[in-house]
């Protein structure tokens, strides 16, 4: 099963503007790589999508890791914040790979 995973900054934002900053980040990964065959794949037979808390320096680890894996991600820029990074969502990957990268971080909430 692949997932997609949208970390949000959730050291600089409050919980109410989490989400939107999420759907930010997946819409523009979306519009940047929605044609990898990966992601159609996903978006026609998986469609999970979790949004994790994450640090400036969780998300930084982990676009690290992603480039030495040649995977893709997009992270939204806020204008209203000062042009801060808000939220990454990264290429959905399978299931036991997912858990050995973002398994230490927690649930949006």
């Amino acid at each position: 099963m692949l997932k997609m995973f949208v970390l949000v900054r959730r050291d600089i934002l409050p919980l109410t503007h989490c989400a939107v900053q999420a759907c930010h980040a997946g819409t523009e990964f979306m519009s940047k790589h929605g044609q990898k065959p990966t992601v159609v794949d996903w978006v026609n037979n998986h469609k999970t999508m979790i949004l994790l808390s994450a640090t400036e320096n969780d998300i930084a680890s982990i676009k690290a890791l992603y480039d030495r894996m040649g995977l893709s991600y997009t992270t939204f820029i806020e204008p209203d914040m000062s042009n801060v990074e808000t939220a990454t969502a990264f290429e959905p990957i399978d299931n036991e790979v997912s858990k050995a990268i973002f398994g230490k971080l927690s649930l949006l909430k």
